[in-house]
């Protein structure tokens, strides 16, 4: 008796693990044929699963104005509920647990998540992590850029933003001393005219006389 029970639940398992594996190339497949998916996959923790997942909740990234909003979107707000969010919410929790936990390779996200998990605990730590990979990767997929293992992606948007602000800066600065040079030359031109203009008005009526 134990024997064909034992039996049933292999062939059962062998089944589930057929529709699995058939499930799971199919996901490669698409995940493979779509650069987004391969640009998001980048990032650690997330898969051709989460990958497609978030792809297709997303849609178009240019619908969020801002990246930081996304994590809204996914419902990893904190004290906020988005009804509907919760596969989506599950995915990216995923990635996060997968980061912190599972991945290899170190990266500013894990690190920043590990500061997390010191001041306010491992769970929360793992939500706040979802809800920065919702905001990294909607600016890698909105940017067309890859993960960067150096530095997170959104640190390095705003590391070139503030590089293009400098060198606008910079160019404003030097625009501004220009028309100053010119203001202080004019002034000097005029003191000039003025204290020249009397003397030659003087010789002049000398020469008359």
């Amino acid at each position: 008796m134990l024997a064909t029970v034992i039996g049933v639940m292999l062939q059962a398992r062998a089944v589930l693990w057929n529709e699995f594996t058939g499930l799971n190339r199919a996901m490669l497949k698409i995940a493979r044929a779509a650069p987004v998916c391969q640009r998001l996959m980048s990032a650690p923790g997330v898969g051709a699963l989460i990958a497609v997942t978030y792809r297709s909740a997303v849609d178009n990234p240019g619908r969020f104005a801002k990246s930081r909003t996304v994590g809204a979107y996914f419902g990893l707000m904190p004290k906020k509920y988005q009804s509907g969010a919760t596969d989506k919410r599950t995915a990216l929790y995923e990635a996060a647990h997968i980061t912190s936990t599972r991945a290899t390779r170190f990266s500013p996200l894990k690190r920043w998540a590990m500061d997390v998990v010191k001041l306010r605990g491992t769970k929360r730590a793992k939500v706040a992590l979802a809800r920065k990979l919702a905001t990294v990767l909607h600016r890698m997929w909105a940017d067309a850029i890859q993960f960067r293992w150096g530095e997170d992606t959104v640190t390095a948007e705003r590391r070139n933003k503030a590089a293009r602000q400098a060198a606008r800066g910079t160019a404003s600065s030097r625009s501004r001393r220009w028309d100053e040079g010119l203001a202080r030359s004019g002034v000097v031109l005029r003191t000039l005219r003025q204290i020249t203009r009397p003397r030659l008005t003087c010789r002049l009526k000398d020469l008359m006389a």
